[in-house]
């Protein structure tokens, strides 16, 4: 989270899975919105799989860039973009949507940047369209950034392909004992929440002066007789 922790700064994560897309808003460093999306990359998939009539397998190889089984002639990887674009669309629509709602409901400033994560944000399409979309610039997320890599110990094209999904990961493993727990609640339900610890134990508190003096009363009113 370094990358959206300036002072001022708005910045947008999101992590787009195989099924879900979370989205988590971090102004001035803190976590104000969260919102997770029912899509992923199952769906870009899917819609290859359906509109070209292919296997899950080969429609899985065009996403991914492959053309399992089709000659160089073929004008199927000009249609594996067309529905590339499609998907895209849809869920940068989707994700515009619940930007536009926290914009509406927040008091923070515009979004400065949106960072993307997981294995669905390596869709080149997908991070044009939503530059596109929203107006700002996207960035793909680079976990290993700070981190040396030992190239006699670790295959460095396998760590350059896993980059945006190990974000989760490398933020897990940078974790020590003693670290504060990480509370990804929007500012006011913390708050909310934090309050109602406040007005729960001063409850208690005064529930046990108030036996407190119950029985010290009971005391004295034996001791007279």
């Amino acid at each position: 989270e370094e990358v959206v922790a300036s002072a001022g700064d708005t910045g947008v994560l999101i992590d787009v899975g195989a099924s879900t897309i979370n989205i988590n808003v971090v102004a001035n460093g803190i976590t104000t919105f969260t919102r997770d999306i029912a899509m992923g990359g199952n769906q870009f998939t899917e819609e290859i799989q359906k509109q070209l009539n292919v296997s899950y397998d080969e429609a899985e190889a065009y996403k991914l860039g492959g053309e399992r089984g089709v000659d160089a002639d073929s004008v199927v990887p000009q249609e594996v973009e067309r529905v590339m674009g499609t998907v895209s669309e849809s869920m940068a629509s989707e994700i515009h949507r619940s930007l536009d709602f926290y914009m509406a409901t927040s008091s923070e400033g515009r979004i400065s940047r949106i960072y993307l994560s997981g294995g669905t944000a390596k869709v080149p399409a997908l991070g044009r369209t939503l530059e596109n979309r929203i107006g700002v610039a996207c960035e793909l997320v680079d976990p290993f950034r700070g981190i040396q890599i030992d190239p006699k110990l670790f295959n460095l094209d396998y760590i350059n392909a896993v980059r945006p999904l190990a974000a989760v990961a490398v933020g897990l493993g940078l974790r020590k004992p003693g670290d504060f727990r990480i509370n990804l609640l929007p500012v006011r339900e913390a708050k909310k929440r934090e309050s109602g610890k406040q007005f729960l134990l001063l409850a208690a508190v005064l529930i046990v002066a108030e036996a407190g003096g119950l029985f010290y009363w009971q005391s004295l009113k034996e001791d007279e007789l």
